[in-house]
């Protein structure tokens, strides 16, 4: 089926099926597989965009850019034309797509790494280490697994190493993000309020629960990242001294 034959049956099914009542399973697969088909141009168009960057600023020398990147006043003038007209792109996705062009190139070809989705390889990235990335991949591949289980694989992974340098424990980050949660629903409804809802309206709210959720915990990953950087940060300054 070609995109306009997938458009036609799309608006088709909106037009004779309520999607409230009815899903047509098998459409819903054509859809998911036509959009994968677009990601993975996306995939491209971002391993293309990082590339350009490892060779035009740092000679395509990946290791050169693990030393120079923080400093690199080339970079730093990339980084401040994000989000201009002539350069709408974030400043995040020019940071991902250069580190994962560095992550590459200290991989072979074939490394089950680069068979992945950009957002499984950012999330692997976050390791610190190509070989360690290299290593999970695998793990990933084979088990099919959602970029949410990636997330927490590699928050519990990082987690082991600088877990003692929270200022407070994991379990009590997770507790405040639940009573935080619980508090503002509790603010917002009451119980009777809950039952009276439409079923559709209960499950959005659910829906957006879990989608808090989800987010908190892709937070996580984030925030150990944010203390390795701090503690490089006063390395470096120590160094200097």
């Amino acid at each position: 089926m070609n995109a306009n034959d997938l458009k036609g049956s799309i608006l088709a099914a909106n037009d004779a099926v309520d999607p409230a009542v009815e899903v047509d399973h098998r459409l819903v697969d054509e859809t998911v597989s036509a959009l994968g088909a677009v990601f993975r141009k996306m995939d491209e168009a971002m391993d293309e965009m990082g590339d350009r960057l490892l060779d035009e600023l740092f000679g395509g020398d990946p290791f050169l850019y693990e030393k120079t990147h923080r400093q690199s006043p080339a970079l730093k003038k990339v980084y401040k034309s994000c989000g201009s007209m002539s350069f709408s792109v974030s400043y995040s996705y020019v940071y991902h797509a250069l580190k994962l062009a560095a992550f590459r190139r200290r991989l072979p070809r074939n490394a089950t790494f680069n068979k992945l989705s950009s957002r499984h390889r950012i999330e692997l990235a976050r390791l610190g280490s190509p070989d360690k990335a290299e290593s999970f991949a695998k793990r990933v591949m084979l088990q099919q697994m959602h970029v949410n289980d990636v997330t927490l694989m590699v928050a519990e992974a990082r987690g082991r190493k600088y877990i003692e340098k929270l200022p407070f424990p994991l379990e009590q980050l997770q507790f405040a993000n639940d009573l935080a949660e619980a508090t503002a629903i509790a603010n917002d409804l009451k119980p009777e309020d809950f039952v009276r809802m439409k079923p559709s309206e209960r499950e959005a709210l659910m829906a957006s629960m879990n989608d808090v959720h989800e987010r908190s915990r892709e937070m996580m990953p984030l925030l150990l990242e944010t203390l390795e950087e701090r503690r490089h940060r006063r390395q470096t300054r120590g160094g200097a001294k």
